[in-house]
């Protein structure tokens, strides 16, 4: 079996999810029936927490290559590592979550949307997967 490549593009649906959960966090703090002087601060909390998550967990991986062994490399903002697939992995027509062991023993999960991928590549990934 040959090497893989699957390189990964920002997710709309989950910008959209995590938009969504970040709006609702909000609307419920401003809703708390607590003082201006509370609910005003964690307000602000929150927003700057939901820009550091929505910047953080779009995008942290940027490819995924499957080696003709069986293992993986996974390509990240902060380099390339070899990693294991862990059997603990959902994999779905509609998300996958990857969890993967690098090689410095440190997990690395990869949420993925199957418009993270060209329309064919979800499909191969799975199979990629599954073959494993």
């Amino acid at each position: 079996m040959r090497d893989l490549e699957f390189t990964l593009q920002p997710s709309k649906r989950f910008r959209v999810i995590l938009l969504l959960f970040i709006l609702l966090t909000l609307a419920i703090a401003a809703t708390l029936s607590v003082s201006l002087w509370l609910t005003l601060p964690l307000l602000i909390l929150t927003s700057f927490y939901g820009i550091y998550c929505f910047n953080r967990w779009l995008y942290p991986v940027k490819s995924l290559r499957r080696l003709s062994d069986g293992g993986w490399v996974l390509h990240t903002k902060m380099g390339e590592y070899l990693a294991e697939l862990q059997g603990d992995s959902i994999v779905t027509s509609w998300v996958s979550v990857l969890s993967f062991q690098l090689e410095n023993k440190k997990r690395l999960v990869a949420i993925l949307f199957p418009d993270s991928l060209l329309p064919d590549g979800y499909k191969r990934l799975i199979v990629a997967i599954q073959c494993f």
